[in-house]
């Protein structure tokens, strides 16, 4: 059955390993460059930088789970006969929900002050730039072309890399700064986009309205919505609450250790993409019982990726952050390595779960357990976080992604236990 399992994958073979490129150069070049200005620029600097991120992140996941999520089932499904004219008017509400979004954005900023203000500025003004990337790669993905999609990541990389080094050469490398080149690489992203094909095409002459994609959309994505704000609240909220109950150091600090988990966050991304499919048809197709060997064996096999990665940082964890920043201030911070480990290994645990109850097409049971864990950061945070500062936030952390697995596992344990 295992071998089975196995065999699955070569018929996503060169597809899976261009989506395993695509994700590798789009998120690697935001990885290192994370790196590259957590050497290179302050701590002061970097919080700040890893505040205004944080924050386009969430935002990102807001415009992500009302256009991008219910593009990529109804591209391929619903309107797969009309695909062209649908990818207009997404491309058209996208762009118009990002604008929205960056306003927002731009107006949270006028209640900071400072070098966070400057960041928050130019991260609002580059994100609807930022996101018209993460539409053209993922209008690739609808229609199989991956390779067109790793190559626009490609490109988005070494611009952006190129980018970052210039402005260091310079001697003009801010935390505000590099949303310039952001908005570069983006730019240049989209041009390449708009002259490799001619699919987008803004013909006002078509049979789908807004009003039935607004529809499709909220009634696919309000889930997804709320779970996106849930989870920004488990994933995203720390560095932020950072800067302002402690310092802009510490914030940066915070991030420059959770850099060292990223990689195995990206491997898990990647091997969901390309387990999923196969999950959703056993799902299906097969036994709960056979099914429930396979998720299994994808828990013992993620688990077992998560101890080996866990214990490499254990072990060379202080020369990697020696070697990465280059600087004495983040190797104080080291005591945060074996809090980080911990979450990745329920990390590892929680994936097949989560991907399981996709499988069965039961979202709420992700929403439900994305929300109770937000509750317990909230809760856990107005306590502890004030006094605690950044012990608290470790203790939030694990005790969120605690909740978030009781709940996972036993409403999954349930579904298969149903006749």
């Amino acid at each position: 059955m295992y071998l089975n399992f196995l065999f699955q994958y070569k018929k996503w073979g060169y597809k899976g390993f261009l989506s395993i490129i695509d994700q590798v150069l789009f998120s690697g070049s935001n990885f290192l460059v994370n790196i590259l200005l957590a050497r290179w620029i302050t701590p002061e600097e970097y919080g700040a930088f890893a505040i205004a991120f944080s924050i386009y992140l969430f935002f990102a996941g807001i415009s992500i789970s009302l256009t991008l999520e219910p593009m990529m089932i109804f591209g391929s499904t619903y309107f797969k006969e009309k695909v062209d004219k649908y990818l207009t008017k997404v491309f058209k509400g996208h762009i118009g929900l990002s604008i929205f979004l960056a306003f927002i954005f731009l107006l949270i900023s006028i209640f900071t002050k400072g070098l966070v203000r400057e960041t928050f500025i130019g991260a609002s003004i580059s994100l609807p730039f930022m996101l018209m990337v993460w539409f053209c790669r993922r209008k690739y993905y609808i229609r199989s072309k991956i390779d067109r999609a790793a190559i626009i990541s490609g490109i988005y990389s070494i611009v952006l890399l190129a980018g970052i080094i210039i402005l260091k050469e310079r001697e003009i490398l801010y935390p505000y700064s590099i949303y310039v080149v952001f908005i570069i690489a983006s730019l240049i992203s989209v041009i390449y986009y708009k002259i490799s094909n001619n699919a987008i095409s803004f013909n006002p002459f078509n049979d789908i309205t807004y009003q039935e994609i607004l529809v499709r959309h909220w009634n696919y994505g309000k889930w997804i919505f709320l779970a996106s704000i849930a989870s920004s609240i488990t994933n995203l909220v720390y560095i932020p609450i950072l800067g302002l109950v402690s310092s802009l150091d510490e914030a940066a600090a915070f991030k420059a250790i959770q850099n060292l988990t990223l990689p195995f966050q990206q491997l898990l991304a990647a091997s969901s993409m390309l387990t999923l499919p196969f999950l959703s048809n056993s799902a299906h197709t097969v036994s709960k019982s056979i099914f429930t060997k396979q998720m299994r064996f994808l828990v013992l096999f993620f688990l077992s990726l998560s101890l080996l990665y866990s214990c490499f940082v254990l072990i060379f964890g202080r020369t990697i952050i020696k070697f990465l920043y280059s600087s004495e201030f983040y190797i104080d911070y080291y005591w945060l390595i074996p809090s980080f480990s911990i979450i990745l290994i329920f990390m590892a645990i929680i994936e097949p779960l989560t991907m399981s109850c996709r499988a069965f097409e039961k979202p709420k049971i992700v929403l439900k357990s994305k929300i109770i864990s937000a509750i317990s950061v909230l809760v856990l945070g107005l306590l502890l976080v004030p006094n605690l500062k950044l012990q608290g936030i470790i203790i939030c952390m694990i005790t969120s992604i605690i909740f978030e697995l009781m709940v996972i596992l036993k409403s999954l344990l349930n579904i298969l236990k149903e006749n």
